[in-house]
Order: C-alpha cells, then structure tokens, then sequence
C-alpha cells in the first residue's frame, strides 16, 4: 500500500460522507501531484538515454526500458485517480522501479548518474511508509556503492559522494518523514474525535460546501430524510440531487403544507445559500415526523445545517391548540346559551317592577334584576375572552 493511501485515515463503516473521506481524497491529489511530477521528470530522461552509447530499446538498453515501463504506469496511476477516484495496484510498482532504474543508470552510465539515488530516495519516501523507504534507500545506496566499485573502478573521492550526500539527504528525509507522519497521525486522531462526535449526536448534521457539495453529514441526517442507499456509499453528493430525489416522491407538497416558512423555503429550491433562505422553519417528512430545519453560514461561506425531529414537541403545541380552540367554542356556546334565559330573567324582572307590588316584593324584583344585571356581564366578559384567543376581537376607537 501506498503511502498516501496508508496514512489516510481510514472512513467509517457508515453510509455518510465522513470526513476522513475528504483527507483521503487531499492525499490522493497530493499522489497525483507526484506522479505526474515524476512522469514529466521521466520524459526528457528516457529521451536523453535513448540518445547514449547503449542505444534506445532495440539495443536493449534497460535504463530506457525501465523509464518507459515507468512512464506507462504513471499515465495509467493518473488516469486511475482522475476517473476511479483511487489508485491503482499498478501505481505501487513505481518506487521499485525507480530503484531498478537508478541502479540500472549507474551500471549502463557510470558515476554521472549518482545524482539520481537522491532524486529515487524522494520518491520513495513519497509513495512509502519511513521504514520501509528508509531501508531500501540504504539498500540502493549500497548497490550503486558496489557497482561503481565494480564495474567503475571509481576512486574513493566519487564513492564519497554516496555515504556523504545522499546519506544528508537520507537524513533529511527521514526527519520530514517522521514530521509527517506524526502530523498525519494527530490528523487522524482530530478527524476521528470529529467523526466520533458527528455521528453521536442526536441530531441530523449536515455541512454544504459554497459549491453546493455536501461535504459531510452523519446517519442522523440521512435516516430523517431517508437517504436512498446510492447516496450513502461515500460518493459526492450535492443538495441539487437530493432535492431531485425529493421532487420524485413527491416529498414537495407535503413540506410546503408543513408552515408558511417552509413553504418559503421551498420556493427557493436548491439555492440554500440566499441571504433571504429561511434560517429556521419546521417541517415534515414522508413518514408524517416534524423535523425543525436550523441553517447557518459559517465565516468561510461554507453553510451548517441541522435537523431536529421534534415530533413530541409539535404534537403537544397541535394538542394544546386543539385544547385552547375546544375551550373558546365550548365557552362560546355556553356563553351564548346562557343569553337566552339571562334576557327572560332580565325582561320579566322588568315587567314586573313596572306592575304594582308590595314593598317587599318590588325589593326581591329588584335583587333578582341586579344578581341579572351581574350574570349578563360575566357571560359578556367570557365572551370577550374567547374572541381574544380566537382573534375575532374587533376594536374601535371611541371618544
């Protein structure tokens, strides 16, 4: 395995996009970088060998060979990462061949070419763990001490140049080796807590690139809008597409008879980064639960989203509603129904005052006209109450 590829850290085993994903994806444009870097080397190499005393291929001169068996791999681990996203086997074939090359160039081209054991070290530690590079720069660093004894006869002031300056760039490399890999790994431990915490909560979250690609998003987010699996296998998805897959089953209308906010909010469509979009509304899902939609923008443009299902609270606030109008028709009508005797009492009272009564009786009249009087202004007032909560209160202004 690569080294891109083995100190990427690893996504999780969830449907969503994690974050991880993304670093793993910044490692393999920094392997894209360095092949291609390594195959525009290689070009005017293989063009310069053909052109030495061994001859080109049909000489069977293995410099050349092995240069272009290395530009055929780039162009392949190039077009491998550009259209599938991922390296391929092939691409882990270059360190080796470098190797092959550089010592090969020092056996075909004499003590000129020693400058190329550096140049193979970085691309070793490039493709390979630190070990693993570090043990085979030293083992190219032997070969081609052997063979410029060997085949050469070179004298000790060139064989210094091996020990001397590639052991200072073997040296340097492995301190940024080891720099490296200990940033990787606090990336990997930051990532995974960040993970670890996105999918702990128990809410959706959901981060959207200016781009309008989700960057990431935990199951919470999926599960409450019910994510098609072909979303959840770690592609690049956008909220254009997912707005798609709203509209198809007919998701729509049914958010938009949710509240006037989200009504709002679907007029908008995919363009969620309108100043004016809603920044919070409720909403419902297919499944009938009430999910509370919370939009902010963070400083570098990108836009957080959150989805709480708050279900309970929304069926307790429709319960209570339900109450509170039942209460006012129920008081209404008692209210009104108390009118029809409270107007005979108060009629028939005034009657019989206006007949001729005893002292005693008119007092009795009198105190059941009054206790009259008293009911009618209570059942006035309560009617006043219900028409405040029923907002059919109309005021006028009087001197």
């Amino acid at each position: 395995m690569s080294a891109p590829e083995r100190r990427a850290p690893d996504s999780t085993a969830s449907g969503t996009r994690s974050l991880a994903e993304l670093v793993k994806q910044r490692f393999l444009a920094l392997r894209l970088w360095a092949v291609g870097g390594l195959g525009l080397l290689l070009l005017p190499l293989a063009y310069l060998q053909a052109h030495t005393e061994a001859g080109g291929i049909r000489d069977g001169n293995p410099v050349l060979i092995i240069e272009l068996l290395m530009i055929s791999v780039c162009v392949l681990e190039m077009w491998s990462i550009r259209v599938r996203g991922r390296g391929s086997a092939l691409g882990n074939v270059l360190p080796v061949a470098a190797v092959l090359a550089t010592l090969a160039s020092l056996w075909v081209n004499g003590p000129g070419n020693i400058l190329f054991i550096s140049a193979a070290a970085v691309l070793l530690f490039v493709f390979l763990p630190l070990r693993p590079a570090a043990y085979l720069t030293l083992a190219m660093m032997c070969g081609g001490f052997w063979i410029l004894v060997a085949r050469w006869d070179a004298e000790g002031t060139v064989l210094m140049r091996i020990p001397i300056g590639n052991g200072m760039v073997l040296a340097l490399l492995i301190m940024v080796g080891r720099s490296v890999d200990e940033l990787v790994r606090e990336y990997r431990r930051t990532l995974q807590l960040l993970e670890n915490t996105l999918q702990s909560v128990e809410h959706g979250i959901a981060v959207v690139g200016t781009d309008g690609v989700v960057k990431a998003w935990n199951d919470k987010a999926a599960d409450i809008f019910d994510v098609p699996p072909e979303f959840r296998d770690g592609r690049t998805v956008t909220v254009a597409e997912l707005l798609a897959v709203q509209k198809a089953r007919g998701e729509l209308p049914v958010v938009a008879e949710s509240s006037p906010e989200a009504a709002r909010a679907i007029e908008f469509g995919g363009n969620i980064f309108d100043p004016n979009f809603p920044e919070r509304f409720v909403r419902r899902s297919m499944k009938g639960r009430w999910i509370e939609v919370v939009t902010r923008r963070m400083p570098s443009g990108e836009i957080v989203r959150s989805y709480s299902d708050v279900t309970p609270y929304q069926e307790a606030i429709q319960a209570a509603e339900r109450a509170a109008l039942a209460r006012a028709s129920f008081l209404g009508s008692v209210s009104h129904e108390f009118n029809t005797p409270l107007n005979a009492i108060l009629g028939l009272s005034h009657l019989a005052l206006q007949s001729d009564l005893s002292l005693r009786q008119r007092q009795w009249v009198e105190q059941i006209q009054g206790a009259g009087y008293q009911l009618s202004q209570l059942v006035g007032d309560v009617l006043d109450v219900t028409s405040v909560e029923s907002g059919a209160l109309a005021l006028s202004r009087a001197p």
